[in-house]
């Protein structure tokens, strides 16, 4: 019994220990080794300026997933081709970027592919990455020579100096920088809250970037019109500085003006009720006027014949309107008023009747010299003015202090007139 099952144990060991040899094989072949039994991997090509520490049996990723490695790097007159074993089976766009890549900066390079889109054409055995599609990392060496040539520009003794002060500056801050750092994790931690009004608000930055990049030359020429202006305004300061010294004194004396002659024009406006209420009833007679005045000045030049005047006198019984009173000769030197009330009211065919009374008026006007206007005008005792129609306007004086208080005045006295 005990001799069957130390033979148990021995078989199970055994079989544990070739369980064991079989995956570390299966590692190292198919994961280190990357042996292709059955497969058929593809090959790919990739151009580059150089080599940027890439070897055969460097490591090939797409989307961070080991899918190849480097199995050749030679050289060509334009640079370097890199030769890379794909796995049978991986569909890669081939509108894509490649890149050497470093997994540290001081560690091994790789070659990552980056697409462009998800779909097309894909990568297949022959295809070749041009160089414009691929790039390299800056080797070490070459970032050691540039900071080192950089550092030997900077003066010793002044970034002695610079430290030194930068020290001095820090002296005593340590609280106040201890909050300043408190508060930014609560400001972060408040903005990780609100991610998403965050987002909105960087993306409407955007929208307004975009749109301040659009006005650009907008802003250009406002910004040269305004560098005009104050180009301009700049010379005339000697001149604004006057008026605005002046400028009280100018209003004040204006103020004076104005309440000086509130009272006169006052009067004068409504002295002027009369010759408007008669320029309103004579309306008709002076469209006629201005109707047959260019006919009348038109017909005088008949009068002129070959630069001679001539007259011709027509003696016929024409009928005359009689308008009363005795008859003087025209030879009669003596001087007599004339007899305003007398008017010619004799309606016959033919007789030309003459006088204001007689001009085209409005309906209903009346009669006589002035039709329907009664006696009106400015009163200045009562500072009132009576209109035709019997109404009576107070025109009391309108007096302002201040600026804009005397245009206002005057404004409010040609209005209340």
């Amino acid at each position: 019994m005990i001799a069957a099952l130390r033979r148990r144990g021995t078989l199970i060991a055994n079989l544990a220990v070739v369980l064991v040899l079989l995956v570390g094989i299966y590692h190292v072949g198919f994961g280190i080794l990357r042996l292709q039994v059955g497969r058929h991997p593809f090959t790919v090509a990739m151009q580059l300026p150089a080599s940027g520490g890439l070897y055969p049996r460097s490591e090939v990723t797409y989307r961070g997933k080991v899918i190849g490695s480097v199995s050749s790097v030679r050289l060509v007159p334009s640079g370097v081709v890199v030769e890379m074993r794909i796995d049978a089976g991986t569909r890669i766009p081939a509108d894509l970027d490649a890149v050497v890549a470093d997994l540290s900066p001081a560690g091994e390079q790789f070659v990552d592919l980056r697409p462009r889109v998800d779909a097309g054409p894909i990568l297949h055995g022959g295809s070749v990455i041009p160089v414009d599609r691929t790039s390299a990392p800056l080797p070490i060496a070459v970032v050691i020579r540039d900071v080192s040539r950089l550092l030997d520009q900077v003066d010793s003794k002044d970034l002695n100096v610079v430290v030194d002060e930068f020290a001095k500056a820090l002296i005593g801050t340590g609280p106040a920088m201890t909050k300043i750092i408190e508060s930014s994790d609560k400001l972060l931690a408040a903005a990780e809250t609100d991610l998403p009004s965050v987002i909105h608000v960087l993306n409407n930055g955007r929208t307004n970037l975009d749109t301040g990049n659009d006005l650009a030359g907008e802003f250009a020429a406002f910004n040269t019109s305004l560098r005009t202006l104050s180009t301009q305004l700049r010379a005339t300061t000697p001149n604004v500085d006057q008026l605005l010294s002046g400028g009280p004194q100018f209003v004040g004396q204006l103020d004076k003006f104005v309440t000086t002659l509130s009272s006169p024009i006052a009067a004068l406006l409504g002295n002027l009720v009369v010759p408007g209420s008669l320029i309103a009833t004579r309306l008709p007679a002076l469209n006629a006027l201005l109707i047959a005045f260019p006919e009348a000045t038109a017909a005088l030049k008949t009068t002129v014949v070959n630069g001679n005047f001539r007259t011709d006198l027509h003696l016929s019984s024409n009928p005359t309107c009689n308008y009363g009173g005795p008859r003087r000769t025209p030879i009669d030197p003596k001087r007599v008023p004339p007899d305003l009330n007398r008017t010619c009211r004799d309606n016959s065919p033919g007789v030309g009747t003459r006088g204001a009374q007689n001009a085209p008026r409005p309906a209903g006007a009346g009669s006589g010299p002035t039709g329907a206007i009664t006696r009106s005008g400015y009163d200045p005792a009562a500072g009132a003015v009576l209109l035709p129609d019997g109404t009576r306007v107070a025109l009391a004086p309108v007096r302002g202090v201040g600026t804009a208080a005397a245009v206002v005045a005057l404004l409010l006295a040609l209005l209340r007139s």
